[in-house]
């Protein structure tokens, strides 16, 4: 009878265990079917996106090289042509076999006039950029002659060692004159108060009153017309 109820005991706990095993089994493929797919398709996901994102990467970094290189390339150039040219309007001097073209406009008559020579001692070995501010020094201390022509301006207009070409302008309805009394007599001088233009050898004596006074106090001119026609009426 003991032996009997044993046995029974026994095959229970066995059908138990089979159920217990099948049922796990059933589980652990139905998670896995529920389960994996999704990992699985996670870690696909993450690893098209680590692709995606290395390929990006490199793409940004190629790009960033390339425009990198293309800036340098593009200051490379740049300062290859700044020296080029620095080198070259540097080389080129004024020599003994350079054409000195000045061309002289004149605005009160209206007329132009083209002279052609050969370079002026003084100039000779000047590069382009010392020979402009030859004249900028030149254009600030104007010589007499060229005040009283009225010298406006002067440009280099063409520099090379084969010919150099300036341009003059000149207006003499723009000079403008200063009389005043020196030594007891009538002094006519350019602008600048300085530069004597003509001593008259007029006495101030002898003027009226009220001219007398005038150039004294001294009185600017606004032009050659106007000062000839001034000292016509002191002599008259």
């Amino acid at each position: 009878m003991v032996s009997r109820k044993h046995n029974y005991i026994l095959w229970i706990t066995v059908v138990l265990m089979i159920c217990a095993t099948v049922a796990y089994v059933i589980g652990y493929n139905t998670y896995i079917r529920k389960y994996g797919n999704q990992f699985n398709s996670k870690v696909t996901n993450y690893n098209d996106a680590i692709k995606v994102k290395n390929s990006v990467d490199r793409e940004n970094v190629s790009n960033e090289i390339d425009t990198f290189k293309e800036k340098e390339d593009e200051e490379l150039i740049d300062e290859e042509d700044t020296s080029t040219a620095v080198f070259a309007s540097e080389a080129e001097k004024i020599n003994n076999r350079t054409e000195f073209t000045t061309i002289v406009i004149d605005k009160k008559n209206k007329t132009t006039d083209k002279d052609t020579e050969d370079a002026p001692l003084h100039l000779i070995g000047l590069t382009k950029v010392q020979l402009a501010k030859y004249y900028e020094y030149y254009i600030n201390n104007l010589p007499t002659e060229e005040m009283a022509k009225g010298l406006l301006s002067v440009r280099v207009m063409n520099f090379s060692e084969d010919e150099v070409v300036i341009q003059k302008i000149y207006d003499e309805s723009t000079v403008l004159y200063y009389i005043t009394e020196n030594d007891g007599l009538v002094k006519v001088y350019y602008s600048d108060k300085e530069t004597l233009y003509e001593s008259t050898g007029i006495f101030v004596e002898d003027l009226p009153p009220i001219e007398q006074k005038n150039i004294k106090n001294g009185m600017y001119v606004e032009n050659k017309d106007e000062l000839i026609s001034i000292l016509e009426g002191y002599s008259s």
